[in-house]
């Protein structure tokens, strides 16, 4: 076991892991140069990534960014066509919506803050931010950014860039990078064995 020096550590297993799918929001298609024709067709194309990945018997850690749209019914249509149970860790686009509003929608757990975990043997951290790096240009939500942990790797969403492994070993799991669909657990686990390996 691993000495944390801060945070809670949750002993639970995911089968998969996603985080900034933004449904309902049109401008994250030129934002982030998606490959939809408008919300529609994202939000139908990413709900069928997601249940081709995800049993019903599954549970997903999301990790924030949700929704771009305060209509419940509209969340909530989305949340209860997508298969498995399904875990929150908010991210800064999901403060609009209260927690019993969240379990509505259908989610069976809501995290506010990162918290430590193991995937396999290794040691992780889920955040909706990467670590904080003084050095970035863009320090938005730095007070929300955890400082690093040493052995421990960063499981996290927020950025929307396409690489699945960050120039500073931390291990984006946000469906920019990974197709428009969850991250499955295996997968995840063998990135964490290339990091652990390399360091």
């Amino acid at each position: 076991m691993f000495r944390l020096t801060k945070g809670k550590l949750i002993k639970m297993y995911f089968d998969a892991y996603y985080s900034d799918p933004h449904y309902f929001h049109n401008n994250i298609i030129k934002y982030c140069d998606r490959p939809f024709t408008d919300i529609q067709h994202m939000n139908e194309q990413m709900i069928q990534n997601y249940n081709s990945v995800v049993r019903s018997t599954d549970i997903v850690l999301w990790l924030g960014d949700c929704f771009f749209t305060r209509n419940q019914e509209s969340r909530k249509n989305i949340v209860q066509r997508l298969n498995g149970r399904k875990v929150l860790l908010r991210g800064n686009h999901d403060d609009k919506a209260s927690d019993l509003m969240f379990y509505d929608m259908g989610f069976c757990g809501i995290y506010r803050s990162d918290f430590f975990g193991e995937i396999g043997t290794y040691a992780v951290r889920y955040s909706h931010y990467p670590y904080f790096d003084p050095n970035e240009k863009d320090l938005r939500y730095s007070d929300r950014r955890p400082q690093r942990e040493i052995g421990v790797t960063l499981v996290h969403g927020h950025t929307h860039e396409k690489n699945r492994i960050t120039q500073d070993k931390q291990i984006h799991v946000g469906v920019d990078a990974w197709n428009y669909t969850p991250a499955p657990y295996d997968d995840v686990l063998e990135l964490l064995k290339q990091i652990r390996e390399e360091i």
